[in-house]
């Protein structure tokens, strides 16, 4: 309990101030815990922020994983599914993910976080990748390269996430993520009867 207060105080304060502006003591207030309860958990803002970069995208990766090993259902119904559930994670942790994206993003790069995150991101695109050609083997989909299929996705769903939620801050409804799967299930090109 006190550990998701903390992280949930953390990340806010790191989006709204930055890393460098907030200060362990602005982290405890917002969590409403004692400075020193702080401490017993993570002894550095260093270690706090790398906890809170690492339980963010594992929540994010388990999310994803759970739609697309969903038994029973069709390949579009798991893509809306996760378009759905990023759209919603995303939404509901926008501090977390501004904290990605945003001006702290450096942070990440000069250190071992990058490599996590690029560990994580693969192992998503690779369960991505999977599915994908599962559904060219069963003849679900049309013959073609199921990484270009998993490259294809994940950059819309990059695009949705970022562009309308973050950056639009608009929630997609569930009509328009329903939208989006048909055009990519169907294309744009007109067909004529």
């Amino acid at each position: 309990m006190k550990t998701e207060q903390i992280l949930n105080a953390a990340a806010e304060l790191f989006s709204r101030k930055g890393y460098h502006n907030t200060k362990m003591k602005d982290i405890a207030d917002m969590a409403e815990v004692g400075k020193g309860t702080l401490y017993e958990y993570y002894r550095s803002k260093d270690e706090l922020f790398k906890e809170l970069v690492k339980v963010g995208a594992r929540r994010y990766q388990q999310l994803t994983e759970q739609q697309l090993n969903k038994e029973g259902i069709t390949l579009w119904d798991k893509l809306q599914a996760i378009l759905e559930h990023q759209v919603d994670y995303v939404w509901d942790n926008k501090s977390f993910a501004f904290l990605l994206l945003g001006r702290e993003s450096y942070i990440i790069t000069e250190s071992e976080l990058y490599q996590f995150l690029y560990q994580t991101g693969e192992e998503i695109f690779k369960a991505m990748e999977t599915v994908f050609q599962e559904a060219v083997d069963s003849r679900k989909i049309a013959p073609g390269n199921a990484t270009v299929y998993a490259k294809i996705f994940y950059g819309i769903a990059t695009e949705v996430v970022s562009s309308m939620v973050l950056w639009g801050n608009n929630k997609p409804s569930r009509e328009e993520i329903k939208e989006i799967i048909y055009t990519l299930r169907f294309g744009l090109e007109r067909k004529e009867l």
